[in-house]
């Protein structure tokens, strides 16, 4: 979220050569090296990274690291996609960021609540991101959707704390987090986790996010312990 503000400002800078205008958060690949503690003053760099045309658009990346003392201490790989056609062949169809999560076979319900219909608001007051499709009912629709919907990293981010996500990230020093959004995630709509049937004594765990009746899910995850 402390990286949002920089890659809208890359987004909109007059320089950069894809409109902002349809273009949608796709995935993330994101990495703890180690806990940063509150007290800790960090630095963040991004940049634009890897391209890819696909034969729906294009993707494209954005890198971003925090730093303590020059030392990377969290990396992420931040996805967006265009739709679209694009002259440019695809030379690097096989970057690790190009990566999937199919949706899980009988997961077991963990949890569900009630998106307010405020979130979106008090999100973007928290993110800096005041995108209409987060905020207004009407603009939403302008852009195809039934109503506003609510950030994915929010929705993400109450997903895991909650029981049966949360086991495997404390007392953990390295995670890693693997996240595709495939789905909006309507406010004043259900959102319910479900979990992966897993033997991996907490070391990591699967996880879908899905909004109301919808039977695909709005957000494939996988979380990972790597220490």
């Amino acid at each position: 979220m402390l990286a949002g503000s920089m890659h809208m400002q890359m987004l909109t800078h007059s320089s950069f050569p894809i409109g902002l205008l349809g273009a949608v958060h796709l995935k993330n690949k994101i990495r703890q090296i180690r806990p940063i503690k509150s007290s800790e003053l960090i630095t963040i760099r991004s940049e634009l990274g890897e391209w890819r045309v696909t034969e729906k658009g294009l993707e494209f990346d954005f890198s971003t690291h925090l730093m303590v003392n020059s030392q990377i201490v969290w990396s992420e790989i931040s996805t967006y996609f265009k739709k679209g056609k694009f002259a440019h062949k695809n030379l690097k169809q096989d970057s690790e960021a190009s990566f999937e999560l199919e949706t899980l076979e009988d997961p077991q319900l963990a949890t569900s609540w009630l998106i307010p219909k405020d979130r979106g608001k008090v999100y973007a007051k928290i993110s800096g991101d005041y995108n209409p499709i987060h905020i207004s009912k009407t603009l939403a629709k302008l852009f195809g959707l039934k109503r506003d919907i609510a950030h994915g990293f929010g929705v993400l981010a109450q997903a895991l704390a909650s029981e049966g996500v949360n086991e495997i990230s404390q007392n953990a020093t390295q995670i890693a987090l693997d996240t595709v959004f495939k789905g909006p995630l309507f406010l004043e709509d259900q959102a319910c986790v479900k979990l992966a049937k897993s033997n991996d004594k907490g070391l990591e765990q699967s996880f879908d996010i899905y909004c109301g009746k919808n039977p695909k899910p709005s957000i494939c995850a996988h979380l990972q312990r790597l220490d």
